[in-house]
C-alpha cells in the first residue's frame, strides 16, 4: 500500500504501476463495499466499473492521504447507479454457496450484537445485513467489518461524525431486531 503524495502524482501522469500501487491497499476494501451493497453476483463488475472511474478521475484527488476515502466514495456511487438500474427487477438472492463471501467482523469490541454474534451463524448474519436498508448495510459493513474510523465514515458518506454515530446505531438495533425475529423463528 503506497499512499504517498509521489505515487498520486505519477498516477495521475499516467503512470499504470502507481495506480495499482495505489489500489492494491485498498482493492479488498472496494470489493466488499460493493458486495455488501449489491450482493455477491454484481459486486466484482461494480468494482471493476468503479475502478475505471477511479483512473479516469484520478486527477482529482490532489493528497494521498485522501484517495482512500474518495475511492470508497467512487465504489459507493456506483452501487447506488447499480441498485437504480435493479429497479423493478429481479431481487438479489440473500442465499449464497460461497463461504469466502462471509465475513467476520473485523473487532466487534464496543459492537452491542456480540452476543448474537456468538449465537448466531456467521451466514444468518450475513442473510439480515442483506436484508437491511442498503445505507444500514452500507455503514455496517464500512464500520463493523471493514473496520473504518468515524471519521473515514464521514468522509466517504458525507455527513457529520454525529450523524454517522446515530445512522449506525440505528443500523445495528435493525440489524439485532433482524437477528432475533430471525432466532425466533428457528425456535
Amino acid at each position: 500500500m503506497d499512499f504517498t503524495d509521489d505515487t498520486l502524482k505519477r498516477a495521475t501522469a499516467g503512470d499504470s504501476k502507481a495506480f495499482e500501487s495505489l489500489l492494491r491497499g485498498i482493492e479488498k476494501l472496494l470489493y466488499n463495499i460493493a458486495y455488501r451493497m449489491v450482493g455477491p453476483a454484481d459486486a466484482e463488475d461494480v468494482c471493476q466499473e468503479a475502478i475505471i472511474k477511479i483512473w479516469k478521475n484520478i486527477y482529482k484527488v490532489n493528497s494521498a492521504s485522501y484517495f482512500r476515502n474518495w475511492a470508497c466514495v467512487i465504489v459507493t456511487n456506483t452501487c447506488y447507479d447499480e441498485l437504480r438500474k435493479r429497479r423493478g427487477k429481479a431481487a438479489v438472492s440473500l442465499d449464497s454457496d460461497d463461504e469466502a463471501a462471509v465475513f467476520a467482523p473485523v473487532s466487534d469490541e464496543g459492537n452491542p450484537l456480540d452476543a448474537l454474534v456468538k449465537s448466531e451463524s456467521f451466514e444468518e448474519i450475513e442473510k439480515a445485513i442483506f436484508r437491511l436498508p442498503t445505507n444500514q448495510r452500507l455503514i455496517v459493513a464500512l464500520r463493523d467489518i471493514e473496520g473504518l474510523s468515524y471519521g473515514d465514515l464521514s468522509a466517504i458518506l458525507k455527513v457529520p461524525e454525529g450523524t454517522v454515530k446515530s445512522r449506525l446505531n440505528r443500523a445495528r438495533a435493525a440489524l439485532k431486531k433482524l437477528l432475533t425475529e430471525t432466532e425466533q423463528k428457528s425456535v
